[in-house]
């Protein structure tokens, strides 16, 4: 936990339920603060509309990262998210 010297967390998000997982990322930053490392991995469960939707909430809650938010095999989404999006 922060309060025993780690720097951050990683949540799983890709739920049925996008809003679901905005919700849930958004109260933890709210409980962190802006200082905490924050990552988010979505399992390889979104599509590239969910995903590039989602990076953009992601860089206004100022997240650190965003991992597995397409299936692997989508190289040429994860090239156009890599293009749309700040979040590594």
């Amino acid at each position: 936990t922060l309060d025993q010297g780690a720097l951050g967390i990683l949540i799983p998000v890709g739920s049925t339920e996008p809003q679901f997982d905005a919700d849930q990322v958004q109260m933890l930053r709210d409980e962190l603060g802006e200082q905490a490392w924050l990552a988010v991995d979505a399992g390889e469960r979104f599509d590239l509309n969910t995903a590039l939707v989602f990076s953009h909430f992601l860089d206004d809650v100022q997240a650190d990262w965003f991992e597995n938010p397409l299936p692997k095999h989508d190289v040429a989404g994860l090239a156009r998210l890599v293009q749309a999006s700040v979040v590594p």
